[in-house]
């Protein structure tokens, strides 16, 4: 199933699209809002009606449930240095000096655990996290947009997605909210 995503400068606008939409018959799991940070749109996350996906958010889930085994707020054990189940990883044939798979074939067990990213690269080797164009395509953005759209998001911008419809409004819906660019 496609998408159909725009991008908004501000909060007040996202919240006319999410009304808008839902005016027109949008279901409230067919319509997310995407933000860098929920601490940053009161506005959103006070509506339980609007279904806010925080970037950091979604970064911090994933730190406390793979990154941080030691409770020391670190990903990879002290001074950068990779544990040894990890350490062994990069040892195994098929694994370049620059973490990445020959063919892009991740084995599952990296995948599963948010270690592989987009074109079978390790991530976070250097302990600065997952980056918003690999949350962004887990998300179900599509791999060719979320580089530009991790840019907005960093940038401050926000994105209403919106899971494609029968009747093909959801472009000029977001676009008749104030979308200053809407893909589709």
């Amino acid at each position: 199933m496609g998408v159909t995503i725009g991008i908004f400068e501000s909060e007040q606008r996202v919240l006319d699209a999410v009304e808008l939409l839902r005016a027109n018959g949008a279901h409230k799991d067919g319509v997310r809002v995407i933000v860098k940070s929920e601490e940053n749109v009161p506005l959103l996350t006070a509506s339980e009606a609007i279904q806010v996906e925080s970037i950091t958010g979604i970064q911090e889930a994933r730190d406390r449930s793979y990154g941080d085994r030691d409770g020391d707020g670190s990903s990879w054990g002290d001074d950068g240095v990779l544990p040894l189940p990890a350490a062994g990883l990069l040892a195994t044939p098929g694994v370049s000096g620059t973490g990445g798979y020959a063919g892009g074939v991740v084995p599952a067990g990296l995948a599963a655990a948010g270690l592989a990213g987009r074109g079978g690269s390790l991530l976070d080797l250097d302990g600065d996290g997952l980056h918003t164009d690999d949350v962004l395509a887990d998300l179900g953005l599509p791999d060719g947009d979320a580089g530009r759209l991790a840019d907005e998001v960093n940038g401050g911008r926000y994105l209403v997605v919106v899971d494609d419809r029968p009747d093909d409004q959801a472009g000029s819906l977001l676009s008749q909210a104030g979308a200053v660019e809407v893909l589709n």
